[in-house]
């Protein structure tokens, strides 16, 4: 049933979207007068198609100034969709304040070449709204929310994704700000790692 209802907040989510492969936007000029054509970003989560082993550090309390982080695991199953236009992943982390059972959906949108990030977990829901960004040339990612609540205080949150050792690790962390993004305290930071198939 939870899976289900996972299920239905997707489906619900990419019916209000429309097309995930929109027409790219048009190419502009840069000041030397060649013309810069935008980056197709459509591929850059392709290397995370696949079954993954996760650890993660969590801090306990964030924002309150306190140090006190705690440990677990978990895994993930990721598919890909539209063609690398997005993809599914659906994982369970071992919390040691209760197994959570998640999804994540991931869409870009080709016409501002921005991926879009959407969590849902079967007991809060799907998270809204989403992070927003895109890789850099370094294979960097970096997505954010500007409008976002924690304790029921405005906030700006941030992922980042960094290959460490590509393509069979990651590193993954989620930052909060308090200041519009002028500094960032990190409080979840993942590794993950490529299941052997």
């Amino acid at each position: 049933m939870k899976i289900a209802m996972i299920a239905l907040s997707i489906a619900l989510l990419l019916a209000s979207r429309g097309p995930a492969n929109a027409a790219a936007a048009s190419p502009t000029i840069a000041p030397t007068g060649t013309i810069v054509l935008p980056r197709n970003g459509a591929h850059d989560f392709d290397w995370l198609a696949g079954k993954w082993y996760m650890t993660f550090k969590r801090l306990r309390h964030p924002l309150t100034g306190t140090h006190d982080w705690y440990s677990f695991d978990g895994s993930a199953d990721v598919r890909l969709l539209w063609n690398g236009g997005g993809n599914f992943e659906s994982g369970r982390l071992n919390s040691p304040l209760g197994k959570i059972d998640y999804a994540t959906l991931r869409t870009y949108d080709a016409t501002k070449h921005e991926w879009s990030i959407y969590w849902v977990t079967a007991k809060g829901g799907l998270g809204l709204p989403p992070e927003v960004g895109s890789f850099d040339a370094n294979g960097t990612g970096r997505f954010y929310c500007w409008h976002d609540t924690y304790g029921g205080h405005p906030i700006a949150s941030r992922y980042m994704w960094t290959p460490v050792g590509a393509p069979h690790h990651y590193h993954f962390e989620q930052a909060f700000s308090t200041n519009g993004g002028k500094t960032w305290e990190v409080n979840w930071i993942s590794d993950v790692y490529r299941k052997p198939d």
